[in-house]
């Protein structure tokens, strides 16, 4: 590769017009790796374009030309990416862009990515997800290639909500604490109470859940020989 010059010029019956159907140029530089592009908007079916390029200061060698043609889909990065709230068991479809679906020839290829790992098999301008459960909520972002390069999209934080229940049997382990877990979505309010006769209710644990899941506990469950306790996804007023 050498350092290089290219123009682009309206395609014209004689090569003396050239000078004023000049479309753009753009200069090369391989060692300072830096290359910048020649843009051609409002392209009609049918038109010719001539492209010619040289090396600069005389160089001479391997020329590489990528070329694009029809409209590139267009980046919409948005830092942060907006949340997407969906329910357990629903399905949803994300797309690339604002224009999912691009024209362009050569076309581009897509690679979705969750939490930063590739998603087998997703190398469409737009996924579709379906039967969704707490595994597959996170950040969901597509890389975009095209002969031009690389442009990666941050699409959603998918928070995948699920309802407020107990995860097994709760019990009481060897040392006398109490023990449950619970799950739900995560930032969800809940309160965990207990009470010796069912008449006056004493809040344990007051909070948000952290996470889809929490493991909830009473040190003082062995100095009563009788305790209820209850748990709701609403915290008390």
């Amino acid at each position: 590769m050498i350092d290089n010059l290219v123009a682009v010029y309206r395609d014209v019956a004689s090569y003396d017009a050239l000078t004023t159907n000049l479309l753009g140029c753009a200069t090369n530089n391989v060692d300072a790796g830096y290359t910048n592009r020649v843009e051609i908007p409002g392209v009609n079916a049918g038109q010719r374009f001539l492209v010619v390029a040289d090396g600069s200061k005389g160089e001479s060698g391997v020329l590489q030309i990528n070329w694009l043609m029809g409209n590139p889909p267009e980046p919409k990065s948005i830092p942060p990416p907006p949340v997407a709230q969906v329910n357990e068991g629903e399905t949803t479809s994300l797309p690339a862009g604002d224009k999912g679906i691009t024209n362009a020839v050569p076309a581009p290829t897509y690679q979705w990515y969750r939490d930063g790992v590739p998603i087998p098999g997703a190398n469409n301008p737009w996924l579709d997800l379906t039967g969704l459960n707490a595994g597959d909520a996170g950040l969901y972002y597509v890389v975009i290639t095209t002969p031009f390069g690389t442009v990666t999209n941050y699409v959603a934080t998918l928070e995948v909500k699920i309802p407020f229940s107990l995860v097994g049997l709760p019990g009481r382990l060897p040392d006398g604490i109490f023990e449950l877990q619970v799950s739900g979505t995560p930032g969800e309010p809940f309160a965990m109470q207990s009470t010796p006769d069912l008449l006056g209710w004493t809040d344990l644990v007051v909070g948000t859940l952290p996470g889809y899941t929490i493991t909830l506990s009473d040190t003082n469950a062995g100095a009563n020989p009788v305790r209820f306790y209850r748990i709701s996804s609403t915290a008390p007023p």
